[in-house]
């Protein structure tokens, strides 16, 4: 019996009275294209050795359209490849110009960005042009700026940075970079909303205005898994018109959802209350780290992932090195080597915050537990997104808590997979 099959077995048999819902999508195949014509012969070997003999559709359209210089907006679940469909027709397009071009990727996380900078670099590195990429937050080193701005011609940053560091000395530092900018990517740009989108759009705004200062006039390129109304989301944002690429061609792996309330007990004064989601989680992260199934489990604050690990590992000492805590406030050399020993299976489990909610590729995870309702239908489909990577089935396991939204949610399961995304 596989390892799914006994952690499916583990939570139908140990939680039978706490399960409200078990909800199963299937598994969808996906459609395929050819590589692009004029696609460069590099680029085509780099995908046949990575184990890439053609794309989805969506990556195809994604590319014609990028390639015919249109602002681009490309929506497709996690894990459909959005990295790749824009990527590529840039990358091909810098192989095959002749004149070297600048391009920006805003990512809103560092995790996320220090991710996409691997990829992109191993990417880059294949068709010899290692060296020309560059991460630029608030861990970046000094001299590595410098770098940076003097030679970089893929710059990886996000807004503030952008806000803060970038635009103010545009006419010292960044002049040759934005002179040259000719294509501007956001990935997760339903990030973007809210008073917080109101203040990206002035910035991108301001940006299109100094861009014109010194003579260029970028490309936008947007992706996102999660966003309601697309088209209307990235003119506001953006004040531009954009072609819009939804027709997901990936397939799509078998997923379980369970949906488990905590039971009610009745106090010593006779007063009768719910558990937390501890009672639910803690003993289900340790029966899948006792089975080597590779877990996920998402909290709403840094205080609630620190007594969760905590509360995980008492009486395990033996689960120290497979089970970590991840949130905001580590330091950056703490976040990178935790990143890296999760993609690698170093770690099996991962207690963390939204922090890892987005588009990371954090290898093949197989549990995503979900420790209260994250706030927005976005993030829940985010976060359970995180899992069934690689086309592997997955077991997402959603615990509410003893607040009204999570008790609607746990007992009208089909408010969940019927709901549009905010």
């Amino acid at each position: 019996m596989s390892k799914r099959s006994n952690i499916k077995n583990f939570i139908e048999s140990t939680f039978t009275k706490q399960i409200s819902a078990h909800i199963t999508s299937s598994r969808k195949q996906g459609e395929f294209a050819t590589f692009p014509t004029g696609l460069h012969d590099s680029l085509k070997k780099v995908l046949i050795d990575q184990g890439i003999s053609s794309l989805y559709t969506h990556q195809q359209d994604a590319f014609q359209s990028i390639k015919a210089g249109k602002n681009t907006l490309l929506v497709s679940r996690t894990a459909s490849g959005k990295t790749l469909s824009f990527f590529l027709p840039v990358l091909d397009d810098y192989i095959q110009t002749n004149a070297n071009f600048s391009v920006m990727l805003f990512y809103p996380t560092k995790a996320l960005t220090r991710d996409q900078e691997s990829t992109f670099g191993s990417l880059m590195s294949a068709v010899k042009y290692s060296g020309k990429i560059g991460t630029f937050d608030g861990d970046t080193p000094r001299d590595e700026r410098q770098r940076i701005q003097r030679s970089s011609d893929f710059i990886l940053t996000n807004p503030d940075m952008l806000h803060s560091g970038i635009l103010p000395n545009h006419n010292r530092k960044w002049k040759s970079l934005l002179s040259r900018l000719k294509y501007i990517i956001l990935d997760e740009v339903h990030i973007y909303r809210g008073s917080f989108g109101s203040h990206v759009a002035n910035v991108f705004r301001r940006l299109q205005r100094v861009c014109e200062i010194h003579g260029s006039n970028p490309v936008f390129i947007c992706s996102s898994a999660t966003v309601g109304n697309p088209g209307n989301h990235v003119h506001a944002l953006f004040n531009k018109e954009f072609t819009i690429i939804d027709n997901d061609g990936s397939p799509q792996s078998k997923k379980d959802l369970y949906l488990i309330n905590p039971p009610l007990v009745e106090s010593h004064g006779h007063a009768f209350y719910r558990k937390g989601p501890g009672s639910i989680s803690i003993p289900l992260i340790r029966e899948a780290t006792k089975q080597n199934v590779r877990t996920i489990c998402f909290c709403r604050a840094r205080q609630e992932v620190e007594r969760l690990h905590r509360s995980v590992i008492d009486g395990f000492p033996e689960f120290r090195e497979s089970i970590k805590p991840y949130r905001g406030g580590l330091l950056p050399n703490e976040r990178r080597s935790l990143e890296k020993k999760l993609a690698s299976g170093e770690i099996n489990t991962i207690i963390t915050t939204n922090a890892l909610e987005l588009g990371i590729d954090i290898g093949d995870l197989e549990l995503c537990i979900l420790s209260g309702h994250p706030g927005t239908i976005a993030s829940f489909w985010q976060q359970a997104g995180r899992v069934g990577r690689k086309d592997n089935n997955s077991t997402i396991v959603y615990i509410a808590k003893d607040t009204p939204i999570d008790q609607f949610l746990v007992n009208h399961e089909d408010f969940i997979t019927t709901a549009p995304v905010e």
